[in-house]
């Protein structure tokens, strides 16, 4: 029979911890689901709690953006597209004449992206955010993260 310490570690780490801390509406109920978590791990893993507690606060500076803007900074997705697409395009050329040509390429193709980041469709904006709701956002006025 499992020892009840057990099942509560097991039902923290069946579950990813971005869902169970990460996902809360506030910074306060992030860090009080931290805490849990730190006060499960901390007689079974005292090294990984000693490394969390070091570096928690600085996973919660997502809380300083809107809500609505947090989804997507989790994901790295735009960034795997760039690194994808550069990948893509030097192995269709494959010999490159010498670096600078592959420095060009890869460089132009940045400027590409970016140009169209700024000018395309925006991944992230304010504008459909009212002055009043980015006023009372629950974390709007964060002092410190």
């Amino acid at each position: 029979m499992a020892s009840s310490l057990d099942e509560e570690v097991g039902k923290w780490l069946t579950r990813p911890l971005d869902k169970k801390i990460w996902e809360q509406e506030s910074v306060e109920d992030a860090r009080r689901k931290a805490s849990e978590l730190i006060f499960v791990l901390e007689r079974v893993r005292p090294d990984v709690t000693e490394w969390i507690e070091e570096t928690i606060d600085d996973t919660f500076a997502i809380y300083a953006f809107p809500a609505s803007h947090r989804r997507k900074l989790k994901s790295t997705n735009m960034l795997e597209r760039v690194n994808q697409e550069l990948k893509r395009r030097t192995h269709v050329v494959r010999i490159f004449p010498n670096v600078r040509a592959c420095l060009r390429m890869c460089g132009t193709l940045c400027m590409e992206y970016s140009e169209e980041w700024s000018t395309g469709k925006r991944y992230l904006t304010m504008e459909n955010q009212t002055k009043t709701e980015i006023e009372n956002e629950p974390n709007a006025n964060l002092q410190k993260i």
